[in-house]
């Protein structure tokens, strides 16, 4: 899941690695109220092993989950990218224009999955 993430940004985006690196940074420093990685995480590992959660929830429950936290995580690493190529232009490209010139990212989240 998370290799998927690293191979998207690296070979389609272009810096996606050192993006989500700062993204990290961010997710850590503000982990007090949810870090979004343990986040996919928790949920991957309840939805693999139903018998580890207490509240009777099923699996896919826990799979779908798991997915919205990683859709999340993704389009906060695709935000920190346009910020970094828009700062410098002083946004003359909208954040929804700027998806739709890397439609790639659509085709990313479609394919995802918890495994």
């Amino acid at each position: 899941m998370i290799d998927l993430i690293h191979a998207f940004y690296c070979h389609d985006v272009g810096q996606g690695l050192e993006l989500k690196k700062i993204v990290d940074q961010a997710i850590d420093a503000c982990d007090d109220i949810q870090n979004i990685r343990e986040a996919i995480y928790e949920c991957k590992v309840l939805s693999e092993t139903p018998d580890v959660c207490d509240d009777n929830r099923p699996p896919e429950y826990w799979r779908k989950r798991g997915l919205n936290y990683l859709e999340r995580y993704v389009m906060i690493i695709v935000f920190a990218q346009y910020l970094k190529e828009q700062i410098p232009h002083r946004f003359a490209l909208s954040y929804s224009a700027w998806l739709k010139q890397h439609w790639g990212i659509k085709r990313l989240l479609r394919n995802m999955t918890m495994e």
